[in-house]
């Protein structure tokens, strides 16, 4: 039987509701942290961005607690940027306009906006609906 997780560690805080591993196939070895947060449906998986194992821990922890705080504070726990945003609603909306108005829609928000507040996260309340 092959193992789910290479290397997967448990906190020895949190148990098996946040847990570090190696993901297969992955180049630079980096590992992966597992976390389940009471009341959300799905993993959230993310990457530690270290192939040391404590210090993987450590970041994962700190992050953990951070998605405990923005969970019961109502806030979203999805990523969500100006950028991705921007794109997502651009997809939705072009069967409203001419192909040439989608391409001046982008090229002007390429110019005048992702430039500034591109990367800024806007992850907001929950039940925003985009």
């Amino acid at each position: 039987m092959t193992e789910a997780y290479q290397d997967r560690q448990d906190s020895k805080i949190y148990g098996s509701r946040l847990i570090i591993f190696r993901r297969k196939g992955v180049e630079n070895g980096f590992f992966t942290y597992r976390a389940k947060i009471a009341g959300v449906a799905r993993y959230i998986r993310r990457s530690c961005g270290t192939s040391d194992a404590a210090e993987a821990m450590l970041f994962a922890q700190s992050a953990y607690e951070e998605l405990l705080i923005r969970n019961k504070g109502g806030f979203s726990l999805k990523e969500l940027t100006v950028d991705k945003f921007f794109h997502d609603w651009i997809e939705r909306k072009k069967h409203n306009f001419t192909a040439s108005r989608v391409k001046w829609k982008r090229s002007v928000y390429e110019r005048y906006m992702s430039g500034y507040s591109g990367k800024q996260d806007i992850s907001g309340e929950k039940g925003i609906s985009l």
